[in-house]
């Protein structure tokens, strides 16, 4: 029988082989399948871009119908759903707050938890100039010989130089 390909995106095998693939990977029913599933994840201000990007349908607007459905090269909405969209888009769009401001109130939920000076104000200097300190755990301090990718970093760092880096090429 072979090795057996599975697409996630058609819920389909078939056999594994270069031409077998390719054809199935250029299949209309593949792509069309592979859109769906990306548009899931698509939020309401891509999809409302992409939709004003297109020309209106004249069948779908003058019918209520089009014969080429999501097929279709033009776009299926109408003018008062755009404005609605518009609305929606703009409304639900959460800002986050910037990654200092994150960092911030981290550093301030992880000390506080633990009882550690909570009338403080904290300084963005405070927070990113704290040491960080690697510790090997219980287990592995028993241990004689570890490899060096479960050792801990010195408590200085590592020192070298560019003489050092010279021999490797």
């Amino acid at each position: 029988m072979g090795k057996r390909y599975f697409c996630d995106y058609c819920n389909r095998a078939f056999q594994d082989n270069l031409n077998a693939r390719k054809k199935h990977l250029h299949s209309s029913l593949h792509i069309r399948n592979k859109e769906e599933w990306y548009s899931k994840f698509k939020g309401k201000k891509q999809i409302l871009e992409e939709n004003l990007a297109k020309r209106p349908c004249n069948r779908f607007l003058s019918t209520g119908t089009c014969p080429f459905g999501d097929q279709c090269k033009y776009r299926h909405i109408r003018n008062e759903d755009i404005e609605r969209m518009k609305t929606e888009a703009e409304t639900t769009v959460p800002e986050l707050p910037p990654t200092q401001d994150l960092l911030k109130k981290w550093h301030r939920k992880h000390f506080h938890s633990q009882g550690e000076n909570k009338d403080e104000e904290l300084s963005e200097e405070s927070i990113l100039d704290d040491p960080v300190v690697f510790a090997l755990p219980p287990e592995l301090q028993s241990s004689i010989s570890l490899p060096a990718s479960l050792l801990p970093p010195p408590t200085g760092g590592w020192e070298y130089s560019c003489d050092d880096l010279a021999e490797w090429g």
